[in-house]
């Protein structure tokens, strides 16, 4: 059984090579041999998939029943892409449930709809010959899936910024700025429409606003890796940790252990290393919340 998927990806040539190791020492497989059956079906099908799928499609279309693979089988296939896989991202920071959502929706599989919202100065050209203007006061949200049908991406803003968090999103505005939310760690979706847009406004200039904390720059490292894209950091420097300090919390161990290796690699060391000689951590949405009360030129925050 285990053979016969053999050749079809490197993650499960690796978990069925382990199983059928065990095999051949006189030692049980991991999983039942029903289960082990689905769990193969289900890579297959993830692996081999190139379109948005629902959870519930998936299950449905593979094991035939609309809940099952949320039940039974979520953690299974993360956890085998885990072991078995390269991830390039840090997902120590979440929790069990929300890292099992963004490794699945790197394959295109999704708990519910993946939308892209933004806000500014845009206007989408669509292959079929309809547009869509987006003005500062007037967001929108598309769905992942069709931004396959858009044919070019005009952004008449100056710069672009990239929100971490969705209350930031909701509550920071500039009039010269569009606004882009990511929601965490980006799926392939967002890195397809931010490639898209940087290929057709070379001219803008690119920021990203998230928390001020050790994860908060290894998702910016993560951005600046998928995308090709020179992110800089917005809202993000010493200045707001001093100027916020009351709102700040501690580090914990695993943040530590983050901005050492940040420091290593010399990715903004010298936030980080305030960081560490201070203690102290900050939410963006502290900022995008007091920071509204005294607004100030995008631009002249982005000085690391």
């Amino acid at each position: 059984m285990y053979s016969q998927y053999l050749g079809i990806d490197q993650i499960i040539d690796a978990y069925c090579k382990n199983e059928m190791d065990r095999l051949n020492d006189y030692k049980n497989a991991k999983y039942p041999l029903d289960v082990a059956k689905n769990i193969l079906k289900l890579l297959k099908y993830i692996f081999k998939n190139n379109t948005d799928i629902m959870e519930r499609e998936l299950s449905v279309a593979v094991l035939g029943d609309t809940k099952l693979f949320e039940k039974s089988y979520r953690s299974r296939i993360y956890n085998i892409i885990e072991e078995y896989g390269c991830l390039d991202v840090d997902l120590s920071t979440l929790d069990k449930k929300k890292r099992e959502r963004v490794i699945l929706e790197e394959y295109q599989v999704y708990s519910n709809p993946s939308y892209i919202y933004f806000k500014g100065d845009v206007e989408l050209f669509y292959y079929d010959g309809t547009s869509i203007v987006v003005k500062p006061d007037i967001p929108i949200a598309i769905l992942s899936n069709v931004i396959n049908r858009v044919e070019k991406i005009k952004v008449y803003s100056k710069q672009i910024v990239t929100v971490e968090n969705l209350t930031s999103y909701n509550r920071i505005n500039d009039i010269e700025s569009t606004f882009i939310y990511l929601s965490g760690y980006h799926n392939t979706a967002k890195q397809r429409f931010l490639m898209e847009i940087a290929k057709n406004n070379r001219d803008v200039s690119w920021f990203h606003f998230g928390d001020i904390d050790p994860d908060g720059y290894f998702i910016l490292r993560n951005l600046i890796k998928k995308t090709g894209i020179t992110f800089v950091p917005l809202y993000m420097d010493v200045d707001q940790l001093i100027k916020y300090r009351e709102y700040c919390k501690p580090l914990e161990q695993n943040d530590i252990v983050k901005a050492k290796t940040l420091i290593d690699i010399q990715f903004y060391d010298t936030v980080m290393k305030f960081m560490l000689e201070n203690n102290c951590k900050l939410e963006q949405e502290i900022i995008s919340w007091l920071g509204e009360n005294n607004k100030r030129a995008l631009l002249n925050s982005a000085d690391q």
